[in-house]
């Protein structure tokens, strides 16, 4: 599989302007994005982020792979990152790394975008409980319920592609598809679509590279959850209702419950795909992008940014250890976890679509 994993190179004093967001969640955050102009088209650079958990370089790469894969083989709307350094925005934005992904903006002039939460905020459900809604990392959110409120019902083209997006985030892992990654595309105040798929940072198999037991916990710990144990014992009746009740299975019970028909559509994409990577892997390429990293630097970037700690994160930086990746080895347990994913993905949506 052919994926370009060039570096695109921008200078901050060239923007043409500044994508700038806050969270509305209660962890609250701005982002400042610059928008270039390249080639007559607009593209905004995503840079990473010191502070952000868990952060790595290769959080620029599940990007960049997730992108080519669901564009290839699953919707051809979505827009791909791709790996890109930009020069100079750490001096005004200290928290930001001059590393980053650039991505084509999915919104033209007279587009908006309003993400779940804000939706809900906005237009309260009774279904829809996200009062206590919070943005972590390594949690799973409950989709399901977001099919019972009337945007959903109402609209078959945004439910069948609000249910691919979420069959799009079990294959990935994702272990951050939180409700301000889905959007809707919304021109004079009135919803149009649900914006393509975004945001493919958090995908479990780039996490944790420079600490394999943790990350094949966490590896195994989702794969788990879609296991099936139809044996007839107290021991598997309360493995099968502790899975039954986590978000993820009560995600892909809701999709195939609301949309078979998507749910059958996605298996054959995804059987197309599992045969490409079997035929042909993916090799992650190092093209003066990757620099070593510790999965914990983030803790530095929360004492120098949040607390203003300077000692306390002089002291940090001398304690993470920075770890060089071999890519090589690196992309074969990429394509060994997307396969493996994929295959017991496969088999759950039979099961329930039996």
């Amino acid at each position: 599989m052919t994926i370009d994993f060039n570096v695109r190179h921008f200078d901050y004093d060239n923007r043409v302007g500044n994508l700038t967001k806050e969270a509305v969640g209660k962890v609250k955050s701005e982002k400042h994005f610059p928008i270039f102009n390249e080639n007559g088209k607009e593209v905004i650079f995503k840079p990473l982020s010191k502070t952000k958990p868990l952060s790595t370089p290769l959080f620029a790469y599940s990007e960049v792979l997730w992108s080519h894969i669901i564009k290839t083989y699953f919707d051809e709307k979505t827009p791909l990152y791709h790996l890109a350094v930009c020069e100079k925005i750490e001096e005004l934005h200290p928290k930001y790394y001059h590393h980053g992904t650039v991505v084509e903006s999915i919104t033209n002039k007279n587009e908006d975008l309003v993400n779940l939460l804000e939706y809900y905020l906005a237009n309260p459900h009774e279904s829809v409980d996200i009062a206590t809604y919070i943005n972590y990392c390594e949690k799973f959110y409950d989709y399901s319920f977001f099919f019972e409120t009337p945007i959903f019902q109402e609209n078959k083209q945004i439910s069948e592609n609000f249910a691919l997006q979420i069959l799009l985030s079990l294959l990935k892992a994702d272990q951050n598809f939180h409700y301000e990654n889905v959007a809707f595309k919304t021109e004079g105040g009135k919803i149009t679509q649900l914006a393509p798929s975004i945001d493919h940072e958090f995908s479990t198999m780039f996490l944790y590279a420079d600490d394999p037991n943790r990350h094949n916990v966490l590896y195994n710990r989702f794969l788990e959850k879609f296991k099936i144990k139809s044996e007839n014992s107290v021991e598997n009746q309360i493995f099968n209702l502790f899975n039954k009740n986590s978000a993820p299975i009560k995600n892909l019970d809701a999709v195939v419950k609301h949309h078979p028909d998507v749910a059958a559509r996605f298996l054959k994409q995804l059987q197309r795909l599992l045969a490409d990577l079997k035929r042909e892997k993916i090799f992650l390429q190092n093209k003066g992008y990757m620099t070593p990293f510790n999965s914990n630097n983030y803790e530095i970037g929360e004492l120098l940014y949040k607390e203003n700690d300077e000692l306390a994160a002089k002291a940090k930086r001398k304690q993470l250890n920075q770890y060089i990746l071999n890519l090589g080895i690196f992309s074969n347990r990429v394509n060994e976890e997307i396969i493996e994913t994929g295959k017991t993905l496969e088999r759950a949506i039979r099961h329930r679509l039996r």
